[in-house]
């Protein structure tokens, strides 16, 4: 059957599977981040700036597509371990939730920022 669902059995599995999920999470967004970040690069040095403008959106709609790719592989690898391996699951989860966490605090910090200088 495709979608077994492991049975862990001490405590250390869990914590194992927990910290694959964080480091696979973080993986993925860091290899797709490199990925983006070096097709634009390549992009700029073979077309140059002033490039055809056709090009230059059919690229731009190419690295939407591929910054869009790891939030669906994510949700993806979350349903699928949420089925098997529950804790990889849990993992993803949580760094999700951290990353979301740390963003909103940054957000929160430059709200906090821009009011005080325009009081």
């Amino acid at each position: 059957m495709f979608f077994k669902r492991k049975v862990y059995e001490t405590g250390s599995q869990k914590v194992g599977d927990f910290f694959f999920g964080i480091a696979l999470f973080v993986g993925i967004n860091i290899a797709f981040g490199v990925i983006a970040g070096l097709g634009s690069s390549i992009f700029v040095s073979l077309t140059g700036a002033s490039g055809n403008p056709t090009v230059q959106a059919f690229w731009n709609m190419a690295l939407f597509l591929i910054s869009i790719l790891p939030f669906v592989i994510q949700i993806g690898l979350i349903i699928y371990f949420g089925l098997t391996r529950y804790w990889i699951a849990l993992g993803m989860l949580g760094a999700f939730a951290a990353s979301l966490l740390l963003v909103l605090l940054f957000v929160a910090f430059c709200f906090a920022l821009i009011y005080g200088f325009n009081r």
